[in-house]
Parts: structure tokens; sequence; C-alpha cells
């Protein structure tokens, strides 16, 4: 696409290459979250340093531009994502005002983070401060936590109340667009005063940091994470990998016809310098990165008809009809 550097550096979200030399045993854990792989490196480099400057290596700080991207995706998270489901009648809101209560009776007049660590408890927000604690020491403030739980409850009573007139989800549509209003109001905007080296040129208030945070565990906790999900991904997850072997498969087959591949693989593989009028030959990784960016320019729904059709589980084109006799 012939991407300039700035918008290259725009929808770098994690601006970091995967870790070069990471051991077999760390791969069994969730590696640091990157915006590149190895064979990008130069492209990443040339963006990064034409619009970080000289000190890019060292410097993890987001452009601005990717720094707008994170925090609209945050809010769209934090916000819409909320209301589609709550639309949708897929998060019980009574159950969301229950568990935020708790966190408030158990933590009432605490202010210290490490009493986290000692906690048994299952409360989904409570979880959610711990993981923060974690990722985000410079960030996170128990007090400032807990004032944004109890923000987020007394929205969601208002909420439940208004809901006695009005739709669930157009009273929570009314009310999130009041808190995404102040969000963007009190907006920091500045190389100034940043609180690690890693923190975002366009950032909202930590009050308003934090109740992103208790707004992003709703559906995380009461969608992404449930059951019903976990499922689904398992689902999304098998037939991936049986794409993408089907796939393997089929460039290594002896004198396959590079014509007969698919449009977009074949266009993958001329990007990464594969001659389609040769011999395919033993793979490597030039065949395995086409394979892997052919797969995830598809939508799951299409993702999931070529599974079908490359296992031989559906035609394309072909349909049974089945006449009772």
């Amino acid at each position: 696409m012939d991407l300039t550097n700035v918008t290259l550096c725009a929808i770098l979200k994690y601006p970091r290459a995967f870790p070069n030399g990471i051991e077999e045993a760390d791969l069994r854990r969730k590696p640091p979250k990157y915006g590149a792989y190895e064979s990008d490196w130069d492209a990443f480099k040339r963006a990064r340093e034409a619009i970080m400057g000289s000190d890019w290596e060292t410097n993890g700080r987001q452009s601005l531009e990717a720094s707008i991207m994170d925090l609209a995706d945050d809010i769209a998270y934090a916000a819409h994502d909320l209301e589609d489901f709550v639309s949708a009648e897929m998060i019980d809101l009574h159950d969301v005002r229950f568990q935020l209560t708790d966190v408030s009776d158990t933590l009432a007049g605490k202010d210290d983070p490490g009493i986290l660590a000692g906690l048994t408890t299952r409360n989904p927000f409570i979880e959610t401060a711990r993981t923060l604690v974690e990722d985000h020491v410079e960030l996170f403030d128990l007090s400032k936590y807990l004032n944004a739980v109890s923000a987020i409850s007394i929205m969601v009573k208002e909420v439940l109340e208004r809901s006695t007139d009005n739709p669930l989800h157009v009273s929570l549509r009314s009310v999130l667009s009041d808190k995404i209003s102040n969000y963007f109001s009190n907006l920091q905007i500045g190389t100034e005063d940043l609180t690690s080296d890693n923190a975002p040129y366009l950032r909202v208030q930590l009050v308003d940091w934090h109740e992103i945070q208790v707004l992003k565990t709703i559906p995380r906790h009461w969608l992404i994470s449930s059951p019903r999900m976990g499922i689904i991904q398992r689902a999304q997850t098998e037939a991936i990998k049986s794409l993408t072997a089907s796939l393997i498969h089929w460039l290594s087959q002896p004198r396959v016809d590079s014509a007969a591949l698919p449009e977009g693989l074949r266009l993958a593989l001329k990007a990464g310098g594969v001659n389609l009028a040769e011999p395919i030959g033993p793979l490597d990784e030039r065949h395995y990165r086409a394979i892997a960016d052919y797969v995830c320019g598809m939508s799951d729904s299409e993702a999931l008809l070529r599974a079908n059709w490359f296992n031989g589980r559906e035609i394309p084109g072909m349909t049974m009809v089945v006449e009772s006799l």
C-alpha cells in the first residue's frame, strides 16, 4: 500500500517489535504486546526513526497519531461496545452494580494497592485492579480507582432508574455520551509532565483513566471472558489452524500450479519475494509469512468459509439438493 511513515507509526499501538531471541519456554506464556515481526524490522525502523527521531529505539512512546487512535479504541471498547452488548441483552447491569458495590464494601478506606494481592475474591473489578498494579504501576492509584468504581456504580444505578421509561440501551447511551464528552473536554496534550517514557502524547486525566478501566472491565468480564465467548474463540482458533494447515499443505504439494492459488495468496507471495514463475519448491519463511498475511486479511466469516472449502467440507458454488423418495 506504500503507506507514509506517519500512517505506519499511527497504527503502531504497541511500538515495538517481537522480542528477538525469545526462549522456547517463554512462548508458553503470553509475550509482551508488539506491533511488528522481525521480518518487518527495516520498515519499522524507517518509520519510527522518521517520526520519533534519533532516540526512537529507546523511546517506547507512541506517536501523537497512534495515541489518538489508541484513546479512540479505548473509548469505543469502554462505551460503544458496552452499549451494543447491553442492547443485545448480553450483559446484566444489575449484576454489574452488585459487583461494583462489593468492591466499595471490600476496599472501603484502603489506599495501599498491596492489599489487593491478599484478597481471594473473584470480583472482576478487583481482578482488574490487580492487573493495573502490575501493568501500569506508574498510573494506578487505589484511591482514584475506588472513586472510579463509585462513579460508575452511580452511573449504572441512574441507567437502571431511567430504564423504567426508556429502553435500557437508550438510557445507557445518554449517560455514556455525557461521560465521553467529559473525558474529551479534559484531554491532556503535550510532552511535558509525562508519567513515564511510554506515556502517550494525548491522554485523559488520571481520574478519567481509572473510570475507563472500570468501564472496560464490564464487556471484558461479562462477555469477552464468558463461557459462551470462550467456546466461540475456541472454534475460531480451530478454524484458523485448519485453514492455515490446509494452505501449507497445498503449497507443499509437488508441482503445485501457482496460477490456481487464491488471488490474495498469490499477491502475498509476490509481495514476499516469491517468484511464482518458478516451481515453489520447499517452503521457507517467505511462504509462511505470505500465508499468515493472507489469512489475517480475512473477516471471521470469510476465514470460516475458506476453512470449509480448503478442507473439502464445502465446495464453492455447489449445493446438494436432497429429495424425499
